[in-house]
């Protein structure tokens, strides 16, 4: 037998490979009354993945009648580095020997042989068998996994065993063969959650490529679930406008950021202009109207080409030639009889110069004709600001203004990025404007004259004449028939905004309600109306 000694079993193993390039062989082999044998449980092993993929296991037993057995290749050969061998667990029959192929390599078709061996400790009467080794690679790449909106979501890929994929850091899920299908599910969604990927759907299911995949899997709370109605999965499309006033299912207004919106009483949406995605400088002047019944867009008006400068026509009448210019970040908002309202944003006036807009607009659907109603008709004109109801105050021109409607149709306006009062500089402003549709008289309400006005929140919850918010844009409100509250946004000299305040219109004083009263409380921008 072997002994236990690491460096005098090393001897005696390397001098019984030696020998068996000299002699003995085949299984047997002995003199003295003792035949020594080796035998495998197999001659070949075969390993195939893809490359990067995690090592591969195989094992051989071997049975023999020897004083222990050792493995190595044959002679003038080398162990590839792909290849890693276990030392034999024990020196009596029978023994379990591990083989490993690593996918670290480069893909192709690899062989080898191995040679196992057996005989006197002395390193005489050595008998071997041999076993050929073969690896296949194939290119490939991993998959990566992460989940947003929830902390750990389980799912499957190629109907696997169920992996759990974490909101801290992405998962690898598998490395697959590159030009094979592979397919990631869902496939049982947390309780009260919701999560799909890009497609808007629970599977993901698409032909590997030969880079690395990172995807993300989206979770929302699943207490009112989304439904993908129409538009496409990928970004940046081109509108198809299809033939004006005609409603179709190939029309589309393409990829736009960001447009002014509205609904109309039966629920209709309506969308004006925006800029093209991507960082691109043009914009848009289109107005386009979604049947929720139809579920089809119709292009109402506007330009099919980008930065169409403004056609205003004769102050408050309507005509067909009439155009508000291409612009992004407007306000809009549909009065009680249908007809779409549009105010400044950052776009082109009617002598085709770019800057802050503050016209405002109206388009009637039953005339298919727009109407300039109000404000300048030149870009970066600064607000006449008047605290009595008159249609000679207007705010100044800006861009991402929040505006809603109260229950009695009046407008509200506040805030945004762009001109105050007269002679004063581009900033963001705080100022609240009241717009009454049928006398079309705007009414300046609270907040500074001048831009870059910071916020004085007073005490929670506790109203007070000298509280207001700070200037902000892309911030949310919401009217009622007592005033207003306004939601977050955005100051990029302050930060981004988490605070929810209350303007009660029969005292004329702000509230500081919720939130916090810096700007590092991760609320950056608030969307919508």
């Amino acid at each position: 037998m072997f002994r236990s000694n690491v460096a005098c079993r090393a001897i005696v193993l390397l001098a019984l490979l030696a020998l068996s390039a000299c002699g003995g062989g085949g299984g047997g082999g002995g003199t003295g009354g003792t035949t020594y044998s080796i035998s495998l449980s197999q001659n070949t092993l075969s390993f195939s993945g893809v490359f990067s993929a995690d090592p591969q296991h195989q094992s051989i037993v071997v049975s023999f009648v020897g004083d222990g057995v050792v493995v190595g290749t044959l002679p003038g050969q080398t162990k590839p580095d792909w290849l890693t061998v276990g030392a034999p667990a024990q020196s009596t029959s029978p023994v379990t020997v591990d083989v490993v192929a690593s996918m670290l390599t480069t893909p192709g078709s690899y062989s080898t042989t191995l040679r196992f061996a057996t005989g006197k400790a002395d390193g005489s009467q050595v008998v071997y068998k041999d076993v050929t080794i073969n690896l296949q690679v194939v290119p490939g790449a991993p998959i990566r996994l992460i989940a947003r909106g929830i902390s750990s979501v389980d799912v499957s890929i190629n109907g696997g065993a169920q992996q759990t994929v974490g909101s801290d850091v992405a998962k690898q899920l598998g490395v697959i063969a590159t030009g094979s299908t592979y397919t990631i599910t869902v496939p049982n969604q947390p309780n009260g959650w919701h999560c799909t990927f890009a497609n808007g759907t629970a599977t993901q299911t698409d032909v590997m490529g030969s880079n690395a995949l990172d995807l993300q899997l989206n979770c929302n709370a699943a207490l009112i679930p989304w439904a993908w109605i129409g538009g496409t999965q990928t970004l940046g499309d081109a509108a198809a406008y299809g033939t004006r006033l005609n409603a179709a299912a190939g029309n589309t207004p393409g990829g736009r950021i960001p447009a002014a919106y509205a609904a109309d009483a039966a629920g209709n949406l309506w969308l004006f202009g925006a800029g093209n995605p991507g960082g691109s400088p043009d914009s848009r002047n289109d107005l386009w109207r979604y049947d929720i019944a139809t579920g089809l867009w119709t292009w109402m008006s506007g330009s099919t080409v980008v930065n169409a400068a403004g056609t205003y026509g004769t102050l408050g009448q309507p005509a067909s030639a009439n155009a508000p210019g291409a612009r992004y970040g407007a306000a809009a908002w549909i009065d009680a009889n249908g007809r779409f309202w549009l105010f400044g944003g950052y776009g082109y006036d009617a002598g085709g110069s770019q800057g802050e807009l503050n016209d405002l607009w109206m388009y009637d659907a039953a005339s298919d004709q727009w109407a300039w109603v109000g404000g300048s008709n030149a870009v970066n004109q600064s607000g006449i600001y008047g605290s009595t109801p008159s249609t000679a105050n207007i705010p100044g021109g800006r861009e991402f203004p929040a505006v809603d409607k109260d229950p009695a149709g009046a407008i509200w306006l506040f805030g945004g990025n762009g001109l105050a009062g007269t002679g004063n500089s581009f900033g963001y402003l705080n100022d609240l404007w009241k717009f009454d549709p049928a006398t079309r008289a705007w009414t300046w309400v609270s907040g500074s004259t001048a831009p870059q006005a910071l916020g004085s929140y007073g005490t929670l919850g506790v109203a007070d004449a000298a509280n207001q918010p700070d200037a902000r844009m892309r911030s949310t409100i919401w009217a009622d028939a007592n005033g207003v509250f306004m939601f977050g946004g955005a100051n990029f000299y302050l930060g981004g905004h988490n605070d929810l305040w209350r303007y009660d219109s029969q005292s004329g004083w702000w509230t500081w309600v919720n939130g916090t009263n810096s700007t590092t409380a991760n609320g950056f921008i608030a969307f919508g109306r």
